[in-house]
């Protein structure tokens, strides 16, 4: 779904809200296009459920790029059968319903934030560079420079408390669960 903010009746950012708690349109992709270039701006899209923004001027070929990005992931046949859920003694991730609780409570993830986080949790412990991000979840080369997998990462850390997602500096992100918390500080621990 294409969205512009600046729609003559109702507010674009309010519509983009209303689209994602709607169960027939939660899983549908949300690119906002706008001439707002604020780093705000873009957070808030993002926290409101877009998966991306694009800000104006821009290309028909980028525009055509993105959109086949974001299409690309369902149309991809799966090879092997794949876990549904990830459960750790605070959280637990169901990829078949789309939902995450932490300490029992919901956490609401835009469709982009919920594909970035399984992807760290199933390659949990391992770092997963910012390129490998980008070619697996929006398709784009890694020579495109975007700043897009920084927005998200923020915006999950902000949603799933900081200590979950590490920056490996140079390198990429890496997924932590508790237990992987809890070793490390007793390895880093004084004798």
């Amino acid at each position: 779904m294409i969205l512009d903010l600046n729609l003559p009746d109702i507010d674009g950012l309010a519509l983009c809200r209303e689209l994602r708690r709607a169960d027939e349109t939660r899983r549908v992709p949300i690119i906002m296009l706008t001439a707002r270039v604020e780093e705000r701006d873009k957070l808030l899209g993002f926290e409101i459920g877009a998966d991306d923004y694009i800000t104006k001027p821009f290309s028909m070929r980028e525009l055509l790029a993105r959109v086949n990005a974001h299409l690309r992931p369902a149309s991809r046949p799966s090879r092997r059968p794949r876990r549904r859920s990830s459960t750790t003694a605070r959280s637990h991730v169901d990829r078949a319903r789309f939902e995450v609780r932490l300490d029992g409570e919901r956490v609401h993830l835009t469709k982009k934030e919920f594909d970035l986080l399984w992807l760290l949790i199933r390659s949990r412990g391992r770092v997963v560079t910012r390129d490998a991000i980008l070619a697996r979840l929006w398709d784009y080369d890694a020579d495109v420079e975007t700043r897009t997998v920084d927005v998200h990462i923020r915006s999950l850390r902000r949603k799933l408390g900081d200590d979950r997602i590490e920056t490996v500096v140079g390198l990429g992100y890496r997924y932590r669960d508790a237990q992987a918390r809890v070793r490390s500080r007793r390895l880093s621990a004084p004798a």
